[in-house]
């Protein structure tokens, strides 16, 4: 479907601070959200969301702003707050009188909307999780916890201890979040059998 819509990532702590990109289809809620699990699943975890949401959306162009693009019809504006995660605002395009208007939509947790969107669209996406200052879905995480895992052994082999005492603790703070999740899941499953 041809839905167009761009995705504006705010990051102060990046190289660059607004990165926007324009896709033609599928800029609708719905649709939006799997280019955004594109962009969590992606293994590359270099250059922050945009580069990732860039390297994990084949169809993404890079462009101006949002309102460069005349045929827009959706507009996704993610920022980062720092140890508080990342916020979403969501925007229809509208025109009234022969002029472009946005109307809001969401502005808030980009892991509530995307959570919630997944839910009302009844697709078993996987539940993103905000684990602050990174965003994982639960593959990704359990991908990244095995990853450190690994990291974590090696420096103890090696005999380092300082650094490795962190990562248990990361990976013990991750572990806990996917049992969480999983409790989450199961009671979901209960009540609706």
């Amino acid at each position: 479907m041809s839905t167009r819509a761009t995705y504006k990532f705010i990051n102060q702590n990046a190289l660059q601070e607004e990165q926007t990109f324009y896709i033609h289809h599928d800029g609708y809620p719905e649709g939006a959200i799997m280019y955004f699990f594109n962009m969590l699943d992606e293994d590359n975890q270099c250059g922050g969301l945009a580069s990732r949401f860039f390297r994990a959306n084949d169809r993404a162009e890079p462009t101006k702003n949002h309102k460069y693009h005349g045929d827009t019809e959706f507009c996704y504006t993610l920022t980062n707050k720092g140890q508080s995660g990342w916020d979403i605002y969501v925007e229809e395009v509208y025109w009234e009188d022969g002029e472009r208007s946005f109307k809001g939509l969401y502005r808030g947790k980009f892991s509530n909307w995307i959570n919630g969107i997944s839910q009302k669209a009844s697709v078993e996406w996987p539940h993103v999780i905000d684990l602050c200052p990174g965003l994982h879905t639960i593959n990704s995480l359990k991908k990244k916890m095995s990853l450190d895992y690994h990291k974590y052994l090696t420096q103890l082999e090696n005999g380092q201890r300082g650094n490795a005492s962190f990562t248990k603790t990361d990976l013990e703070n991750k572990e806990k979040k996917i049992i969480q999740y999983n409790i989450q899941k199961e009671l979901k499953k209960e009540k609706v059998a």
